[in-house]
């Protein structure tokens, strides 16, 4: 162990799991859960009814072999500080002034974009009527996104020994004709607009109308991963960047490098703190094997990022 680290390890303060310090956080107002959300949590299934009530263990092993069945490849990138600012002040020129432009709200926007392409690509070539179909049907076509926050903050839980998970998804339909195209300025501004308004209504009395719903539907947590298991070209994107993972450095110093292990459900983003915490982020994408290889012969994503591994 590091010299003096022992010290430091016996400040530390006693931590609990227990959610009712979460639920004692809950502002007494309400916001309504949106339809969309609100309709995957709430719709029944005899899958994710079955699979709410078996034994933990069990329902950890039948998740676990529908994730292996998925295939997925993971690849690990990184968007630099540098091309964030690049990025963000041409973005300004697009955007309205009220208009947040973070890490993440690019990334959301440049991940979906990708994604979609990708898989669009993929699915060409296995049918010629797919992209007619698109533009078709483009304006009822629409690809589920599961957004996940964290809302510590919303709930004040940062500045207690609270550190369980606060996580509320919200879910989205974007259309798909707004993501077949490649990706430009403009693509991403249009993007970024849309993703603020559902960055923006995320707040207390929003989570309590969740928590309230969730509570009252013991079942619901399995239906969302039903949903997107057996959807193609549903994506999660954990919106805000995990905690820095390398302060565990187990009395050792900070580690080298740190990254998730595999396997991960396909078409799943996380947003990691870098080895170096002052230069960006790094990004976890986890998608079908010939998805991931779309991705990577993308020339607007691998000039933004730059391939970890």
């Amino acid at each position: 162990m590091v010299d003096g680290k022992e010290d430091d390890i016996n400040k530390l303060p006693t931590y609990t799991f227990d959610r009712s310090q979460a639920f004692a956080n809950l502002p007494e107002a309400r916001i309504p859960v949106d339809k969309v959300t609100r309709r995957v949590f709430t719709k029944a299934g005899v899958l994710s009814e079955w699979l709410a009530w078996i034994s933990p263990k069990l329902r950890g092993r039948i998740q676990s072999k529908i994730v292996k069945s998925q295939k997925a490849q993971p690849h690990l990138f990184h968007f630099s500080q540098k091309t964030f600012e690049l990025l963000k002040a041409e973005l300004k020129e697009h955007v309205p002034e009220s208009c947040n432009i973070t890490i993440s709200h690019i990334l959301l926007a440049l991940v979906t974009e990708t994604l979609f392409q990708a898989h669009a690509a993929v699915a060409s070539r296995k049918s010629k009527k797919f992209l007619r179909i698109i533009k078709a049907k483009a304006k009822k076509d629409m690809l589920p996104m599961g957004i996940i926050f964290q809302t510590r903050e919303q709930l004040k839980l940062a500045s207690t020994e609270y550190i369980g998970n606060v996580l509320m998804p919200k879910i989205v339909l974007k259309p798909l004709c707004e993501m077949e195209s490649s990706t430009t300025i403009e693509s991403l501004a249009k993007g970024i607009i849309g993703f603020n308004k559902t960055v923006s209504a995320i707040s207390a009395p929003l989570v309590a109308s969740y928590m309230d719903m969730i509570s009252s539907r013991p079942s619901s947590f399995t239906r969302p991963a039903m949903n997107f298991s057996f959807h193609k070209t549903a994506m999660t994107f954990v919106y805000d960047v995990m905690p820095d993972m390398y302060v565990a450095d187990f009395g050792y110093g900070r580690p080298v490098w740190v990254s998730p292990i595999e396997p991960f459900r396909a078409n799943a983003v996380l947003l990691l703190t870098g080895s170096n915490p002052n230069d960006g982020v790094d990004i976890f994408l986890s998608t079908f094997p010939e998805t991931m290889d779309e991705i990577l012969k993308n020339e607007s994503w691998m000039s933004i990022v730059s391939k970890i591994y």
